[in-house]
């Protein structure tokens, strides 16, 4: 009996966490990018988990990328992970 209830507890809790992370970028998509003319290749990089938006809801399709932006773009295209000291 209490491994099913533990069973219960795990998978209940593993759906909660799915679906407030669904919730998340559901919102932070609809915010500024709803008649963006690169919304659906945002949404693909978005599923894919290539990109994400900003804390305050935003991706800001419009704005320069930074450096730091494009590198981490890059490194999730290429699956890269090794991290090492720059200096610019």
């Amino acid at each position: 009996m209490r491994r099913r209830i533990k069973r219960f507890l795990a998978l209940f809790c593993s759906l909660v966490m799915l679906l407030t992370m669904v919730q998340v970028n559901v919102f932070a998509m609809s915010k500024d990018i709803d008649n963006h003319w690169a919304k659906n290749t945002i949404q693909t990089w978005m599923d894919l988990d290539l990109v994400s938006g900003y804390p305050d809801g935003t991706f800001r399709p419009d704005a320069n990328i930074t450096r730091a932006e494009y590198m981490a773009l890059v490194n999730n295209v290429y699956s890269l992970t090794q991290e090492t000291d720059i200096s610019f």
